[in-house]
């Protein structure tokens, strides 16, 4: 069975970035505003039953929180979140994929905010060079599962926000669906 779990990105819970001043010197400066980038998910609950090899899960989320973005910064701004997926039998070998967003690239994501983007990207491990996707495009699905494991998994979803990208203030949102088989 696949379950889709609907992602959404924005809103209050969305990327904002720093609002322009001038400092006492009348330099323009821009104050970091924390960022914060929040999975929502539709279905917090997946049940399954019939057959006798079936597990039973529950799928719950921990949002990716990025801390604060300045735009002039020479670093990335990484985050991380969870996917817990809890069953009562560890289930067999089995993929979870996020789609593209809005972008419709895996290898370039895009948060949007009117006419301004702000790229990101969703990773498999702290490393960050292999992009989470759905093994198309550039991008690898991450399994779970299988004989000897389980039933319980804890799989982090690493982010980061690419650095020095010329964007305006405001909230930035995407919107992706994460698939999860079982």
């Amino acid at each position: 069975m696949t379950i889709l779990l609907s992602s959404v990105y924005g809103g209050a819970s969305g990327v904002t970035i720093g609002r322009a001043y001038r400092n006492r010197s009348g330099h323009r400066r821009i104050r970091p505003v924390k960022l914060l980038l929040r999975t929502l998910f539709v279905l917090p609950a997946l049940l399954l039953s019939g057959t006798a090899e079936a597990a039973t899960c529950t799928v719950s989320t921990v949002p990716v929180a990025f801390g604060s973005y300045d735009p002039r910064s020479s670093t990335p701004i990484d985050g991380v979140g969870t996917i817990n997926i809890g069953c009562d039998k560890a289930p067999a070998v089995k993929p979870i994929t996020i789609s593209a967003g809005g972008s419709g690239l895996f290898t370039n994501r895009v948060m949007k905010n009117g006419s301004w983007n702000l790229n990101y990207n969703l990773y498999t491990s702290a490393a960050r060079t292999q992009i989470w996707g759905n093994g198309t495009g550039g991008s690898v699905s991450v399994n779970y599962g299988g004989p000897g494991t389980g039933p319980s998994y804890s799989i982090t979803v690493y982010g980061r926000i690419p650095a020095s990208q010329n964007v305006g203030a405001g909230s930035y949102s995407d919107s992706l669906i994460v698939t999860i088989s079982f």
